[in-house]
């Protein structure tokens, strides 16, 4: 089965942003649209947390074993992003990590983001423009 001419290995090949860029532009007839909004919803919003975390250049059929730490830590971060979890505790080691730092900005969105669920972030960094 192939959607919008692509298959589910197509797709995994392709990047956290080239993902989300397919699914945003995915045009669907009304059938499919009405059997597939929610999960289409959910692949949008889960792909948008990868790659407000600074993911957007992995593969989506990358194994996580191979990612870095920084990388590993900004996951879980997109993770957490999509759970209803309030009230916890959040303790980051250095996630500016194998950062980009134009990305610097979009992880401190995420770690506000987090704040206003009603967490508490603690980050150990030495990214100057971070801890601003």
């Amino acid at each position: 089965m192939k959607i919008d001419k692509k298959s589910i290995l197509d797709i995994l090949e392709m990047s956290i942003e080239k993902a989300l860029h397919f699914f945003d532009h995915l045009t669907l007839d009304s059938y499919q649209m009405k059997v597939g909004k929610i999960l289409l919803e959910n692949i949008r919003k889960k792909l948008g947390y990868l790659a407000k975390v600074g993911l957007g250049y992995l593969p989506l059929n990358r194994k996580t074993r191979t990612l870095s730490g920084g990388e590993y830590q900004r996951l879980r971060l997109a993770k957490s992003l999509g759970s209803p979890l309030v009230d916890a505790l959040y303790i980051l080691d250095e996630p500016t990590i194998g950062l980009h730092p134009r990305d610097t900005d979009l992880l401190v969105e995420v770690l506000q983001d987090l704040q206003k669920l009603g967490n508490t972030v603690i980050v150990v960094e030495h990214e100057e423009a971070l801890m601003r």
